[in-house]
């Protein structure tokens, strides 16, 4: 599959009317401000929206970290912070200040600004459209907006293969990802599960049963993150709901923004072309919920 090149930079602030602004960057996303927006627009028939400053949020490609604040919520904070952290250090940030009461806006960065560059293969479908992106450090040798053919070799030296090697995310597949790099994605964390490495240590309980009775509880999980929005968004719009009714909710489609996402499920044990989320779990009693696949084994359809 092509992939275009597209070169800027990322920060962590930019100049607003009263002073700099600060982004909340998590796991897998951060500010990034193309050299040419052009690069940006009207591919495949869509176009990103950029802030004031001209960055947008990318959101990086076969990978997915703990929510710091997804919709005002989080999950367990401590890995979700790792990551983040792992993530800017990766970048060459070497000190960021964050508000002291949430901890999630920057509010200072040395530097404050890196040169880095993007192969997108599309922009989402959320409101802004963010690039769909491998991400890595500097330029490249090729002209901007190039078409690229992304070889697995050069995926994995993307910082969404390096956050994958050190087990600080969890794969996150959707079926336009080129199957030769989504294998060696799994194979990345195949290695960090068997070696025990970041939230393959003791931490993830995503195939563990899970008693889930509301928010207090998602909060202090490190559970897949996609079924954790999808819970999130339950309890936001049921909060005296529990895990059996929204296995319901989801199953029969009678809240609306509660979405039982089309998948693909390939695992050794079960191949399944037509599954949903509702697929890949399963209940006991009201409040206890379990993944029955790991998150590798999973394929999300549409983008």
């Amino acid at each position: 599959m092509s992939f275009k090149l597209v070169k800027g930079e990322i920060a962590l602030l930019r100049q607003g009317t009263n002073g700099k602004v600060g982004s909340e960057p998590d796991g897998d996303g951060v500010w990034f401000k193309p050299d040419n927006p052009n690069n940006l627009t009207n591919f495949n028939g869509r176009t990103s929206k950029f802030n004031k400053g001209g960055f947008i949020n990318l959101r990086f490609e076969g990978i997915d970290a703990l929510e710091i604040h997804y919709q005002g919520e989080r999950q367990l904070l401590a890995p979700a912070k790792k990551a983040r952290d792992e993530l800017l250090k990766a970048l060459g940030f070497t000190s960021v200040t964050f508000e002291p009461k949430k901890g999630a806006k920057v509010t200072a960065s040395t530097p404050e600004k890196i040169k880095a560059h993007i192969l997108t293969r599309g922009l989402d479908d959320t409101n802004n459209h963010r690039p769909i992106s491998f991400v890595y450090l500097g330029g490249h040798p090729k002209k901007d907006g190039s078409d690229i053919f992304l070889k697995v070799a050069e995926a994995d030296q993307s910082l969404n293969a390096e956050l994958m090697r050190k087990g600080l995310v969890y794969p996150l597949y959707y079926e336009t990802l080129p199957p030769d790099i989504r294998d060696h994605l799994t194979e990345l964390a195949i290695d960090a599960f068997n070696g025990n490495k970041g939230l393959c240590d003791g931490i993830d309980s995503s195939n563990d049963f899970n008693t889930i009775k509301g928010m207090q509880d998602l909060r202090e999980l490190a559970i897949w993150p996609k079924l954790f929005r999808r819970l999130k968004d339950y309890f936001s719009k049921r909060p005296k709901g529990n895990i059996k009714k929204f296995d319901e909710v989801l199953r029969n489609g009678t809240v609306k923004g509660i979405e039982d996402d089309d998948l693909t499920i390939v695992a050794e044990t079960h191949v399944e072309a037509n599954a949903n989320i509702h697929d890949i779990y399963e209940v006991e009693g009201s409040s206890k919920i379990r993944m029955k696949f790991y998150p590798e084994e999973i394929i999300v359809k549409g983008d």
